[in-house]
């Protein structure tokens, strides 16, 4: 049992807690810089393969256009999402999954599309 008569097992008590809080909070925003990572290189990948099956000739010029667009769409969210990140990490959360969202339904439009 810890006694408030032993100051440096207090003290030790208190580093120990301290350590552990932050460990938790760096394992959360490591994990969502590396979503970050991964949306980033997505929204670039998903760009790629837009103008890739536009010279192929498996996407129009409007289509292409419009997946474009709309990666960068996602990207905006992706920016936001680590602004907001920064002061409440539940909406910055909340706004890298909608961008997310964004770019697994243009991986499933091109994947539908003949486009790999």
């Amino acid at each position: 049992m810890l006694s408030l008569k032993n100051p440096f097992a207090l003290w030790l008590a208190t580093v120990v807690l301290a350590l552990a809080a932050c460990a938790s909070e760096g394992l959360a925003l490591d994990t969502f810089n590396k979503k970050v990572v991964g949306a980033y290189a997505t929204v670039q990948t998903v760009a790629e393969t837009a103008n890739a099956a536009l010279v192929s000739g498996k996407l129009s010029k409007a289509d292409a256009q419009n997946v474009v667009a709309t990666s960068r769409t996602a990207l905006a969210a992706i920016d936001v999402a680590e602004h907001v990140h920064a002061t409440d990490p539940v909406a910055g959360e909340n706004k890298l999954l909608s961008a997310l969202v964004i770019l697994q339904a243009l991986q499933a439009y091109l994947a539908a599309q003949g486009v790999k």
